[in-house]
C-alpha cells in the first residue's frame, strides 16, 4: 500500500496494476499518494485534510482553532496538547506555540502518558 508496488501471488505479477495509493482512516478514504510522495523527498506532508481541525472551546463559548491537519490528539494535565497530522506528532501549548516532536510515514494516534 505505501511503495505502490502490486501485491503478487507466488506465481509472480499477473499484471501491471498499481496498489490503491488510498488507505481508511478513522472512517474516511484519504489519499495519501502525494503526502508519501513528499515524504519522500524530506519535505513534511499531512496525510489528512485541513478542515480536520482541533478547536478549544473555553468556558464562555469562544473558540479557538488549535490546528489543522488533525488526525489524532490528546490532553496533557498542563493544557497543552499533542497532535498529529498523521506524518508528525506537535506538541501545543495554551499560548499559541507549536513544537514539532517527531515525524514517520504513518502516525495513526498519539496518547500523552502524564
Amino acid at each position: 500500500m505505501f511503495t505502490g508496488k502490486p501485491l503478487t501471488t507466488s506465481g509472480g505479477p499477473q499484471n501491471e496494476r498499481q496498489a490503491d495509493p488510498r488507505m481508511m482512516l478513522w472512517g474516511h478514504m484519504i489519499d495519501t499518494r502525494k503526502a508519501l510522495q513528499e515524504q519522500a523527498n524530506g519535505k513534511h506532508m499531512p496525510l489528512v485534510p485541513k478542515d480536520w481541525r482541533l478547536i478549544r472551546r473555553a468556558t464562555d463559548g469562544t473558540e479557538t482553532v488549535v490546528a489543522e491537519n488533525v488526525l489524532s490528539y490528546d490532553l496533557l494535565p498542563s493544557g497543552d496538547v499533542l497532535f498529529t497530522d498523521g506524518a508528525q506528532v506537535t506538541h501545543a501549548t495554551p499560548q499559541g506555540t507549536h513544537a514539532a516532536l517527531a515525524k514517520d510515514r504513518l502516525i495513526e494516534r498519539v496518547i500523552a502518558l502524564a
